[in-house]
C-alpha cells in the first residue's frame, strides 16, 4: 500500500522493487523446474549409452564364442 504522503519517485522505486521481486521468483522457479528435467534427460542418455555398450559387447562375445567352436572344431579334425 502506498501512503497518501509519498512523492511520486518513491511510488516509482517501490513499483519497481515489486517488479525485481516477481522476476527473481520467475527466475527461481523456472531454474527448480528445469533442474529435474535436465537431470532426467541426462539419466536417460546414460541408460541408453549403458544398454547400447551392453548389447555391443554381448554381441561381440557371442560371435566370438561361435568363431572360437569352429576353430575348435577345425583342429580336431
Amino acid at each position: 500500500m502506498i501512503a497518501f504522503g509519498q512523492t511520486r519517485r518513491q511510488m516509482i522505486v517501490v513499483s519497481a522493487v515489486l517488479v525485481a521481486d516477481i522476476s527473481v521468483t520467475v527466475g527461481i522457479a523456472v531454474v527448480t523446474v528445469s533442474m529435474p528435467v535436465a537431470v532426467i534427460m541426462i539419466v536417460i542418455g546414460a541408460v541408453i549409452v549403458v544398454t547400447i555398450v551392453l548389447v555391443v559387447t554381448v554381441a561381440i562375445a557371442l560371435g566370438d564364442g561361435d568363431g572360437a567352436r569352429q576353430r575348435q572344431h577345425q583342429q580336431r579334425t
